[in-house]
C-alpha cells in the first residue's frame, strides 16, 4: 500500500465523518443543506464509478497490484486510464463540499493530490508492466478526468 493510497483513504474518511457528525451534533443551516444533497450526489455518484471500475478490473485483470493484463476496454477505460480515482475524487469533492469548514477543505484538497499522486504512480507501473500496450492506451486516453487531464 502506497502512502498516496492511504492518504486518499484517510481523507475520504475524514470528509465522510466530519457532516455525519456535525449533522448529529447541530443540524444543517438554510445555507448548507443545497450543499449537503449536492454533496451527498457527487459522493454516491463517485463511490459509483470507482466500484463499478473495481468490478470490472477485477473479473478481467485479477488481482489489481499486480494485473495479468492491461485492461483497455469497459467502462470509462477507452478514455481514463484511472477511472477508480476519478470516481475517487468526486466522491471526495462531493463529501468536501456536504459541510465546507476550513479544514474539510484542506482535507479535500489533500485527499485530491493524494488520488492524483497515485494515479500517476500507477501509471508508471502499467506502463513498465505492459510498454507497447500501455503507450497505444496513452496516446487514446487521458490519465484522470475525460478528454482534460
Amino acid at each position: 500500500m502506497s502512502i498516496w493510497w492511504a492518504g486518499k483513504v484517510a481523507a475520504g474518511l475524514f470528509l465522510v465523518l466530519q457532516p455525519v457528525l456535525s449533522l448529529a451534533l447541530d443540524g444543517p443551516g438554510p445555507v448548507l443543506r443545497p450543499l449537503l444533497g449536492a454533496g451527498a450526489l457527487m459522493g454516491a455518484l463517485g463511490s459509483i464509478v470507482h466500484l463499478g471500475h473495481y468490478v470490472l478490473l477485477r473479473r478481467r485483470a485479477g488481482a489489481l497490484g499486480r494485473p495479468r493484463t492491461l485492461v483497455t476496454e469497459g467502462g470509462l477505460l477507452p478514455f481514463v486510464r484511472h477511472p477508480m480515482y476519478l470516481g475517487d475524487s468526486v466522491a471526495i469533492l462531493g463529501f468536501g463540499l456536504m459541510w465546507p469548514t476550513v479544514i474539510a477543505l484542506v482535507v479535500m484538497a489533500l485527499g485530491l493530490a493524494c488520488a492524483v499522486l497515485q494515479a500517476f504512480r500507477e501509471d508508471r507501473q502499467l506502463a513498465h508492466t505492459f510498454p507497447e500496450a500501455h503507450r497505444a492506451w496513452k496516446a487514446k486516453s487521458t490519465l484522470l478526468v475525460p478528454f482534460l487531464f
